[in-house]
């Protein structure tokens, strides 16, 4: 990663002469069944690495999960909300309106932007910022350790050969 390095499963930001560490992202990223012959359905084999979301919903407003978490590692990492965006396959705007919400959210902002200078060099993770990635990582840790004996008895109750069924839209009158 650009301005940062690995060290086992945490990755070290160095930006704007500070460090922190951050783990990476949650997001899992669909990888094709290597028993795709069997189910016909590339997607078809249930991923044994099951993984857990956590998401905070501080009132009825105000939201922090893996998603807003992710952005602002990007950011953190790249240095730019424009390209912390594109890394998400989002557009500008939804990055701006997501980072917008977390810094007027808080009593300190999550995220600072600067003019001037390069264009994908605008924006920073604040020490505050910094400081909810690691306790949300944190979190998400420790509860993955928390279900981990449970939730292997119900990984070993899911079907092997299940497959990933989508469901039909019910106004989709093409039968």
């Amino acid at each position: 990663m650009k301005g940062s390095q690995s060290t086992g499963h945490i990755c070290t930001c160095e930006r704007a002469g500070s460090t922190f560490d951050i783990l990476p992202s949650c997001r899992p990223r669909p990888v094709a069944s290597q028993r795709a012959h069997v189910t016909g359905n590339p997607w078809g084999m249930v991923d044994r690495k099951t993984r857990i979301s956590l998401r905070f919903d501080f009132g009825e407003t105000v939201r922090l999960g893996p998603g807003k978490v992710q952005l602002l590692e990007l950011i953190a990492e790249l240095g730019s909300i424009s390209a912390a965006g594109r890394a998400m396959d989002m557009s500008y705007r939804r990055a701006w309106l997501l980072v917008d919400s977390l810094n007027q959210a808080f009593v300190k902002p999550v995220v600072a932007t600067r003019p001037g200078g390069k264009a994908d060099q605008r924006a920073e993770v604040t020490p505050f910022g910094q400081q909810i990635v690691r306790r949300f990582r944190a979190m998400e840790a420790a509860a993955q350790d928390v279900v981990a004996e449970e939730l292997r008895v119900l990984e070993d109750a899911v079907r092997h050969d299940a497959e990933v069924r989508w469901m039909r839209d019910p106004r989709d009158r093409n039968d």
